[in-house]
């Protein structure tokens, strides 16, 4: 961790037996007594080792290009582990994506920092906050904001990092102190804005988390904010076809939502009552100017008229050019172009499904239309 040069040359080396050789010969001029088998290891692909027992290092903030990936529960509390993602592209759809591609490096699966978290929090260097929140209400085009956010080059776009769900889910289910959440989220910022530049963060949340739009408030009263929202049908009919995991009934959120009786409800009635109480949260966070709502229709060119002069950036005619050509190209699928569904999922919805979402979802949605 003291020597620069030696992480690069064992990060580029992607392919394990070129890694070993690498490894090889550094510990040979060292002197430190390795062997080829000492070098084994399997993919993780999901991240299951974070979970298993092993030694703490040294609480020391890692080098710059070493982002926190998750928290695990251990013998010595809870723990916090990096990676180093230094060369990667962390502006994938999913931020999970990325963490992936750091997992399959063979220097990630050795060298993985772990320490814990309430030493992460104590040590957390001052970071500037984030330059914009994207919320949204599912499937209306955060990911296409986020992905030409990071397209532009005017900030770096992280997507729905699982540390900060975690930190989330934290603040909301252990006693502690306002102070003491804030700290927390301030020093996974910091951990997230420990890289060599010093672009602008935006953070994408996953749709649940409007609901929690005043903690993120409180903890960073300067960051700017949006809420995207859709037709409450056309979303209902996205959810029907590939169910995420916030549209299945869960007690936490169910609580967060208030929807008490959520036990006798169907698939299609949870999910309108979540995107309801995901509304009104919206509602009541644009009222107070603390979230500005857009809705899907204005995309992509709120991106250009809304988005980008809320949170403050400035971007030229390239990144004008590069952020119009993300926007051709599905933002959750990047190799397939995009085609526009609105007609046709309204369509697909049907009177059960239209009605279903104005009796719900519908009251809220028009407070949304006028706000914005």
């Amino acid at each position: 961790m003291s020597d620069p040069k030696l992480q690069s040359d064992l990060m580029s080396a992607w392919d394990p037996e070129l890694f070993a050789a690498v490894a090889l010969r550094y510990a040979e001029s060292h002197k430190i007594t390795l062997n080829r088998t000492d070098l084994d290891n399997r993919p993780d692909p999901v991240g299951a080792e974070r979970f298993l027992p092993r030694a703490l290092d040294a609480a020391v903030w890692p080098p710059p290009g070493w982002l926190p990936i998750g928290l695990a529960a251990s013998a010595d509390g809870v723990t916090v582990d990096w990676h180093c993602f230094d060369g990667l592209e962390t502006g994938t759809p999913f931020f999970f994506e990325a963490m992936q591609r750091a997992r399959a490096r063979p220097f990630n699966r050795l060298f993985a920092w772990r320490m814990r978290l309430d030493d992460m929090i104590r040590i957390a260097p001052h970071s500037p906050p984030p330059a914009g929140f994207i919320f949204h209400l599912s499937r209306c085009g955060s990911t296409l904001v986020h992905r030409m956010i990071d397209a532009s080059g005017a900030a770096r776009s992280l997507s729905e990092v699982p540390l900060f769900e975690q930190a989330l889910q934290l603040c909301l289910t252990v006693q502690a102190s306002e102070d003491a959440k804030h700290r927390l989220l301030r020093a996974v910022v910091a951990g997230l804005n420990n890289v060599a530049d010093d672009k602008p963060l935006i953070l994408k949340f996953d749709s649940w988390h409007i609901l929690s739009w005043s903690l993120l408030q409180a903890a960073f009263p300067q960051t700017p904010a949006i809420f995207l929202y859709r037709d409450p049908a056309e979303v209902l009919v996205s959810q029907q076809r590939m169910r995420g995991i916030q549209a299945v009934p869960q007690p936490a959120i169910a609580e967060l939502c208030r929807i008490v009786d959520y036990s006798t409800l169907n698939l299609d009635e949870y999910c309108a009552h979540f995107l309801a109480a995901s509304c009104r949260a919206a509602a009541d966070a644009a009222r107070v100017h603390a979230v500005r709502v857009i809705n899907y229709k204005r995309l992509p060119r709120a991106v250009f008229d809304e988005v980008l002069p809320h949170f403050g950036l400035e971007v030229d005619d390239a990144a004008n050019a590069r952020m119009r050509d993300v926007a051709n190209f599905h933002a959750k699928s990047p190799d397939e172009r995009y085609i526009p569904d609105s007609e046709e999922k309204s369509a697909a919805a049907g009177d059960d499904l239209h009605a279903l979402a104005e009796r719900i979802v519908g009251p809220s949605y028009r407070v949304l239309e006028e706000l914005a």
